[in-house]
């Protein structure tokens, strides 16, 4: 409103105590009843900024419940598709075989993607599952031992693109054991898209967001690729090539190494 509709007054802030003069809106000027409510109420401007301040910090904390409690509502159903209770796996800290040092590096890293080599007995998969099941209170996760998801692939090539699809789009895909199998083309072929599709949904969001921010989280809803992929293996490098064929070996190895954290421990 223009100033000419504003009558300034004196007043006394109801929260601080300060004399201040107050500017009243003429349509309540002329009406005594409104006049006395508003100076009763009135506020200062520090004490009006501070108050619009708690509102918003109010209405963002409201914000933050609700899809709380809609994820949390959700939650059942995203832990029955993470496969998760299929590999109960518990890490127990306290364990004399416990890996306090790969459990600080996950937990530094868990919001990037993460290729962990290594050596059996470092508790990769019981560290995974551990972080995979605290990630699944706020995304989609799902978690598979390398055998078991490309021998579930390969015997089920007639549902191909839905279960691809599928792999594609969680938030946070876990590939685990990377290298028991034996690979056949067909397993090369799924394996490669996988990492593939991820790296691009990881570069798209790279290019939105800081890749030093420690809260960089992947989870723009504009996309239909996930972004986060984590991948154990007990061999180095060059024994993961050797159970490749020499055309898919080196493709698979250079997507992972350019779109992953490195953690190795032989």
């Amino acid at each position: 409103m223009p100033e000419e509709n504003f009558f300034p007054l004196p007043a006394t802030c109801r929260k601080c105590g300060r004399s201040f003069q107050y500017l009243m809106a003429r349509d309540v000027y002329f009406i005594p009843s409104l006049r006395e409510a508003e100076l009763q109420y009135a506020l200062c401007p520090e004490c009006s900024h501070l108050q619009r301040d708690e509102e918003a910090r109010r209405a963002v904390e409201l914000r933050i419940q609700e899809q709380e409690q809609a994820l949390a509502a959700d939650y059942s159903r995203r832990y029955r598709e993470s496969n998760l209770a299929e590999y109960a796996l518990d890490y127990d800290p306290n364990h004399p075989h416990a890996n306090p040092e790969l459990d600080r590096w996950i937990s530094e890293n868990r919001y990037r993607s993460l290729w962990i080599a290594g050596r059996t007995g470092l508790c990769k998969s019981r560290l995974l599952q551990k972080y995979a099941r605290e990630m699944l209170k706020t995304r989609s996760v799902q978690y598979w031992a390398s055998f078991d998801l490309l021998a579930m692939l390969s015997s089920r090539s007639k549902e191909i693109e839905p279960l691809m699809r599928r792999l594609y789009s969680v938030d946070l895909l876990i590939i685990d054991d990377l290298g028991k199998e034996i690979m056949t083309p067909a397993k090369s072929k799924y394996l490669f898209n996988l990492i593939d599709r991820r790296r691009i949904g990881f570069e798209i969001a790279r290019r939105r967001q800081n890749d030093d921010d420690p809260e960089f989280r992947f989870l723009s809803r504009e996309r239909r690729t996930g972004a986060q992929l984590w991948v154990s293996t007990n061999d180095n490098g060059s024994g993961l090539l050797a159970g490749f064929s020499p055309q898919d070996g080196p493709a698979v190895l250079r997507r992972l190494s350019e779109m992953c954290k490195l953690y190795e421990k032989f």
